[in-house]
């Protein structure tokens, strides 16, 4: 990146000029990087020897260029502290601005030509320095004519040889190096103990708390807040005002209130914030001799009756809306000419212009001093902000006044500061998760779609329209289902099902929906439900045959053929496609044989279908496979030997020592006498 250049560094005098050795002609390209803040300054001026004739400066943020003849101004803010790439090209007389490739002027001017020896002058002009809106104060870097650089400083790196051209006579005067910021901090700017930040050639200030604005010069009245529980702070211009709600039981303790003898404003309205159900009450009234004012609410309107100056029939104004519904309203009354002696008085009412009076009254200076304001008399429902002719009405005493003009109060303080009714929505009064609006005694439910009633306690029945033509409804919450009578769809049932989309009829018979039906017209040759006889019947041999060795059989509609594998149609003159069903897997090839088909098959697989993929071997037999069953069997087999030596074992123990003639006889054995019992030697001696 080359290098920048800071011009009016500290405010100091900077100035650049170089000497053209090539001669660009009528047609250049002026182009650079500028960064400022100043609106206006000298940028850039060519000359012959004294004698201007090119002159590029800023005016209002915007850039200027100046021939001899001409100047035109672009129309974009350049003084705003970011780099930009300006560049200006001349062809002959025309002349284009752009700034990033957009363009901001393209226009005829006076023709140019740049000779040899001219001398370009930067940041200031060379004669006036106050000329040309001054001295440029900021960074330009890279300011090039055509391909060729005015250089302030070269770029020192090793082994680095500029790409571009340079103007190498030059004169630079207290041009510093780098884009450098002005230490804007120096003159400590911030007051009230701001602490300042510099930012380029400028300064931020970090307030205290009390204190705002750009030097921290505002005072923030309402840091921290000087008012009383139950109110809120105003900033004004010099000073601040405590606001709050009051309310009122409807007793008839008004409040009084007086001006303070400085008023000597024109008192040319009268603005209220209010919350009420009361159907008739006195909001505010004084009368000072003939002038006298009267605001009230009678019959859930807004009246206004107004006695002043030389007028002799009262100024009226009625509202037409309800005001009597337990919601905040807000109520201007004015003068519509305030400046004249006497004017209409028109009534806004939630910034909606409601009525203007037919005749016309003064205003109210009546109560500037020695009148007493009474305010709510018999009223109850809440009060918010209140003035006259701009003044505000306190419901308590401040420790500061922001303004002189002051209403006075002069009864007792009020006791309830902010807005209290009846807690109604404190039990949660609204089902289903409706919301609860407090209105002042009374509360309403505003329910969440689906659900009605005083409480939102009642699913609303989104049947009762009807709304399923042909099926039944089922009331869900918000919404509803329908469910359709067979052959309709869509949501509300309206739709016929297309009962033709898959429709059976045969021979170019024509496909007629109906209700969850179709039936089929048939051409003049064809009959039956799907078009499937001929008309008149036909017989076997006579006219019909089947093909392909089908069997004609005679029946009640005519013949009909019973078709060999592989063929179909009325006379089994078709050939069943075997192919159509794809059956040939990975690639292969299906090739239509009778009642069969045959997959030729890729390289790389084989089988029927071409299921089986060559290049893959089978899954070997995994050790844990034959191991497995191997073993349990091998236990099995030790568990049932096991058993029977036991067994065998057991049953020998209970017949050893004893006599079972049965074994005997079965196996034919004898019983040797001799080896049982031994006859003794002189018994055997007969």
């Amino acid at each position: 990146e080359f290098i920048s250049a800071t011009f009016s560094n500290e405010n100091s005098s900077s100035s650049a000029s170089f000497i053209i050795t090539d001669e660009p002609g009528t047609k250049f390209v002026i182009s650079f990087f500028m960064r400022t803040l100043k609106a206006d300054g000298f940028l850039l001026q060519l000359s012959h020897g004294v004698d201007p004739y090119l002159t590029i400066y800023l005016t209002s943020s915007m850039i200027s260029i100046k021939t001899k003849t001409m100047l035109k101004n672009s129309s974009i803010n350049f003084a705003d502290g970011i780099k930009r790439l300006i560049e200006i090209r001349f062809d002959e007389a025309w002349v284009t601005v752009t700034e990033s490739d957009v363009v901001l002027l393209d226009y005829l001017l006076s023709p140019l030509k740049i000779q040899t020896f001219d001398i370009v002058h930067l940041g200031q002009d060379p004669i006036d320095s106050a000329a040309g809106g001054g001295p440029f104060k900021g960074c330009l870097q890279d300011v090039r004519l055509n391909n060729v650089q005015l250089e302030f400083y070269p770029l020192k790196m090793e082994n680095y040889s500029s790409p571009l051209d340079v103007y190498k006579s030059k004169t630079l005067v207290n041009v510093i190096k780098e884009c450098i910021s002005d230490d804007s901090c120096m003159t400590a700017p911030c007051q009230n103990g701001g602490n300042c930040t510099v930012t380029w050639n400028d300064f931020e200030c970090k307030c205290p708390k009390a204190y705002a604005g750009r030097t921290c010069e505002e005072k923030v009245w309402c840091e921290p807040d000087p008012c009383l529980a139950g109110s809120h702070c105003q900033n004004l211009p010099g000073g601040y005002e405590c606001y709050a709600n009051a309310t009122f039981q409807g007793d008839y303790h008004p409040v009084v209130y007086t001006g303070n003898m400085l008023i000597t404003r024109d008192l040319i309205s009268i603005s209220m914030d209010f919350k009420t159900r009361d159907l008739d009450a006195v909001l505010l009234q004084a009368n000072n001799g003939a002038d006298s004012v009267w605001f009230v609410i009678h019959n859930s309107h807004l009246r206004f009756r107004l006695y002043s100056g030389n007028s002799v029939e009262a100024l009226t104004l009625s509202s037409n809306i309800n005001i009597s519904d337990g919601r905040w309203h807000s109520v201007m009354i004015t003068m519509v000419e305030p400046f004249r002696m006497s004017s209409r008085w028109i009534m806004i009412i939630d910034g909606d212009s409601n009525t203007t009076s037919p005749v016309t009254a003064g205003n109210l200076n009546f109560l500037q001093s020695n009148v007493n304001i009474i305010l709510s008399s018999n009223f109850t429902g809440c009060l918010g902000v209140i003035r006259i002719g701009g003044i505000y009405l306190p419901y308590f005493n401040q420790k500061f006044f922001t303004y002189n003009e002051q209403f006075v109060r002069v009864t007792s303080p009020i006791t309830q500061i902010g807005c209290f009714g009846t807690e109604v929505c404190s039990s949660n009064p609204c089902q289903n998760n409706g919301t609860c609006e407090d209105l002042f005694d009374i509360y309403q439910c505003h329910c969440i779609a689906g659900w009605e009633g005083i409480r939102c306690e009642f699913n609303i029945d989104d049947c009762m329209s009807s709304l399923c033509i042909h099926g039944n409804c089922s009331d869900l919450v918000d919404g509803y289902e329908c469910s359709c009578d067979l052959g309709y769809t869509g949501r509300n049932c309206e739709n016929n099902i297309n009962d033709c989309v898959n429709h059976e009829c045969r021979n170019n018979g024509t496909c007629i929906d109906g209700i969850n039906s179709y039936f089929c017209s048939c051409a003049n040759q064809f009959t039956g439900r799907y078009c499937e006889w001929f008309h008149p019947p036909v017989k076997c041999g006579e006219s019909f045959s089947c093909k392909h060795g089908g069997l004609c059989i005679d029946g009640m509609w005519g013949a009909n053929c019973t078709c060999q594998p592989g063929f179909t149609g009325i006379r089994c003159e078709e050939e069943v496609n075997e192919c159509d069903s794809n059956p040939c897997q990975n690639g292969g090839t299906c090739q239509n044989l009778l009642n069969k088909f045959a997959c030729i098959c890729g390289a790389n697989y084989a089988g029927e279908k071409c299921e089986l993929d060559r290049g893959k071997k089978a899954d070997p037999v995994p050790l844990l496979a034959i191991t497995v069953p191997v073993v349990c069997g091998s236990v099995l087999l030790i568990v049932i030997a096991l058993i029977f030596v036991v067994l065998t074992a057991r049953k020998k123990r209970q017949t050893e020592g004893t006599y079972n003639p049965s074994q005997q006889e079965v196996a034919g054995a004898r019983l040797e006498m001799d080896s049982v019992l031994k006859v003794p030697p002189e018994e055997r001696l007969i």
